[in-house]
């Protein structure tokens, strides 16, 4: 038993020594298993024992993983995130993202805090993770969205294209970061990663911890002399220079094996990484790919603002009083810089009080960021910038307008002018994902009242609309909290317009069925989608509903409901819908009797029809007349 016990003493003292790189795989398993066999080689020479350890499985919800990695008591030395990237991980390993934001929320809490302060290397192995450069014109996130978003199957993404439009604004925020962001969740790492396309599996992306190992060993040795290629055979030298050159990267090469993190050259570990991106001279180990950056640690670097935000940003994600957010708020709006690293948290805090009901708080909030000039000036020249996808954009205006109670034309025309284009942009029609990003866009404008008529009227007489736009304006004429000036003349324009299908006529009769006020040619509208070649039975259909609903009696309906039932494209639904027309108006229709006598004899009629007609019979509000014969050719059809 005393041998038992030492044995396993020993082994856990071993195994607390060891280096251990924590791998997350969203994608591309083959990383991970590259790091494996590289680092076998390197035990044969290694001081310290390294070891690697994937923590994704496939198929799992990805934040529900790298919670429960977190939640393991497991200390890494080392982390590698690897998946596509558009501000979140995914990809076919996964059933769900893994967000930036998620992973602030959960470093935050002070149980998991050795987690996050133990790792001292960071790779974030994928496109853009640590966001960009300068922002190009073409460099947009819309633009992004738009590109991404047409391989989101192919990619094994799960997001939707608001999600898309959401995270590339984050990845190309300015002002806050992603290379700030996760220097702030990992405070003791060296963080590694992309800011354009980072190399993928064609472009053997396993390769680069190897190559990175490589490039600092060679950095290390004063003979400036290149070591073995990492996935072959290696020499026990080589296999000595790449081991001391991870420990030294984890602050384990001491003589003790133990951490002296203040130690680490992290100027060399970036210089390394950068290395293996570009081609140089005597440069054997790398990508030709220079779309690559670095950063030595927080906490190495000493910026005291990113670490003072990293302070107040978990003081936003706690459960406030108002009191007590106000005072949080009041050390944020004194610095811009500050407002730029926590404004998400500050966004989020106001949505956490509109949903508790706090008016008094909320109010006293709101006032403190409306007085706020930093505030103001941060709002405007982010509003005014290329970072923002029309969502996050619309967001952050309607933040500003509850704020100050005014309104700024140049941005609301920024907008309206992004949404023009994204509405006429040609989808198929079985591109669900995009075709639902259009609803989205639609249902936020006309929800803030940020729609004009000017826009509608643009979209409509474009040569590039579809009935997919057709339909949109429609609903937005329909939904809009203000009447919509021109808006009869739009619905004629729609049904009459050689690009409008079903579901644009569709889209054009709910408008008139729920209007409260009448619309100007609504007959002739009707009409023009009963005669349309392009009209279907349910077209038809909904036409006679929208006559027996509308709350505004329509001109000339007995003359539309007879030109339906005579339409060969006339089945027992659209038969139905004239008999329940007729049941269902507040007003008479002239030569209703002669219609529902038709409709009882016409070969079309089913039971369900026969049932309809006498229904009306029963239902209408002025006496039928000829209804004895209706009933009498109802019986006999039986």
């Amino acid at each position: 038993m005393k041998f038992l016990f030492l044995f396993l003493l020993l082994s856990f003292i071993s195994s607390a020594q060891a280096v251990r790189i924590c791998y997350f795989s969203l994608n591309n398993t083959a990383e991970f298993t590259e790091m494996e066999k590289f680092t076998h080689k390197l035990n044969k020479r290694a001081k310290v024992p390294i070891e690697v350890q994937e923590f994704m499985t496939k198929g799992d919800n990805a934040s529900d993983a790298f919670e429960e990695m977190v939640k393991s008591g497991v200390e890494c030395d080392g982390l590698v995130i690897s998946g596509h990237h558009t501000g979140s991980f995914g990809g076919e390993n996964a059933s769900s993202n893994l967000d930036v934001s998620f992973m602030e929320k959960i470093s935050c809490h002070a149980k998991y805090e050795k987690f996050f302060s133990k790792i001292k290397a960071l790779w974030l192995q994928g496109c853009r993770t640590l966001g960009v450069g300068k922002i190009e014109t073409y460099d947009t996130a819309d633009f992004h969205t738009d590109r991404v978003g047409a391989v989101l199957q192919e990619d094994h993404l799960t997001q939707s294209f608001a999600d898309l439009n959401m995270e590339f604004s984050a990845t190309l925020d300015q002002d806050n970061p992603l290379s700030s962001r996760y220097l702030r969740i990992f405070p003791r790492a060296t963080v590694f990663g992309w800011t354009k396309t980072a190399p993928g599996i064609k472009a053997q992306s396993q390769f680069s911890l190897p190559f990175h190992i490589a490039h600092i060993a060679h950095l290390n040795d004063d003979r400036k002399r290149y070591f073995d290629h990492p996935a072959g055979n290696l020499s026990e030298d080589s296999a000595a220079k790449y081991s001391l050159a991870i420990l030294d990267l984890v602050g384990k090469a001491g003589d003790n094996s133990q951490e002296c993190s203040s130690d680490r050259n992290e100027s060399n570990f970036v210089q390394a990484w950068k290395e293996h991106g570009t081609p140089n001279e005597g440069n054997k180990y790398f990508f030709s790919n220079p779309d690559l950056n670095a950063y030595v640690s927080m906490l190495k670097g000493g910026d005291k603002s990113i670490q003072k935000a990293k302070e107040l940003d978990c003081l936003l994600k706690k459960s406030l009083t108002g009191e007590e957010a106000e005072k949080i708020l009041h050390e944020i709006l004194k610095d811009e810089s500050l407002i730029g690293y926590n404004f998400n948290s500050i966004y989020e805090l106001i949505q956490r009080f509109m949903e508790s009901g706090d008016v008094e708080s909320l109010t006293r909030i709101r006032t403190k960021l409306g007085d706020s000039q930093e505030l103001n000036h941060f709002l405007m020249r982010k509003l005014s910038s290329n970072e923002l996808g029309i969502l996050r954009r619309i967001d952050y205006y309607m933040f500003w307008k509850s704020m100050t109670n005014k309104s700024n034309e140049g941005i609301e025309q920024k907008i309206q002018d992004v949404y023009v284009a994204m509405i006429l942009k040609q989808t198929k029609e079985d591109d669900y994902a995009a075709n639902d990003f259009k609803s989205t866009l639609t249902q936020s404008l006309t929800k803030h009242d940020l729609v004009t008529s000017k826009m509608l009227h643009q979209i409509v007489k474009s040569p590039k609309v579809d009935s997919y736009s057709l339909r949109g304006v429609a609903l937005i004429i329909r939904d809009s909290k203000t009447p919509i000036e021109g808006s009869s003349e739009m619905l004629r324009e729609i049904v009459k317009s050689p690009k409008a299908g079903v579901d644009a006529f569709q889209s054009v009769t709910l408008v008139i069925e729920n209007s409260k006020t009448r619309i100007e040619g609504s007959s002739e509208i009707l009409r023009e989608i009963v005669k349309s070649p392009k009209g279907d039975s349910y077209s038809l259909g909904r036409v006679a509903f929208v006559i027996g609903d509308s709350q505004i009696p329509i001109e000339g309906s007995s003359e539309i409901l007879r030109e339906i039932v005579k339409s060969p494209k006339a089945d027992s639904f659209v038969l139905q819908g004239v008999a329940f027309a007729i049941g269902n108006s507040e007003t008479a229709f002239e030569g209703s009797s002669e219609i529902l006598l038709e409709i009882a004899k016409s070969p079309k009629a089913d039971t369900y029809v026969l049932q309809s007609v006498a229904l009306a019979i029963l239902a209408s509000k002025t006496p039928i007349k000829g209804a004895l014969e209706i009933i009498q050719e109802i019986e006999k059809r039986k």
